[in-house]
């Protein structure tokens, strides 16, 4: 998981402010990311779905899309996750 993404899921459990670096990919309580996963599958990219995320561009493995930032710490223990970044 990106730095930047750990920071705003310990941020939201202690419910501190938002920092400098959220502006970059935090909108309202939306946070906009990019997830690498290993099998793009349609049951998985269901589970994505499922936990929040809406989609917005996939090549293969590579999805963009943004979830609740409420929804971002479920979304990050899911096991086929590889990477979570920053859009």
């Amino acid at each position: 998981i990106d730095p930047a993404i750990t920071a705003l899921i310990v941020r939201v459990k202690v419910g501190a402010r938002p920092s400098v670096d959220e502006s970059k990919f935090v909108f309202g309580d939306e946070a906009y990311i990019r997830i690498t996963i290993a099998d793009p599958s349609a049951d998985v990219i269901d589970q994505l779905r499922q936990a929040g995320l809406v989609i917005t561009s996939q090549q293969g493995g590579n999805i963009q899309g943004h979830i609740p930032i409420a929804r971002l710490e479920a979304l990050s223990k899911l096991p086929f996750i590889q990477r979570i970044a920053p859009r």
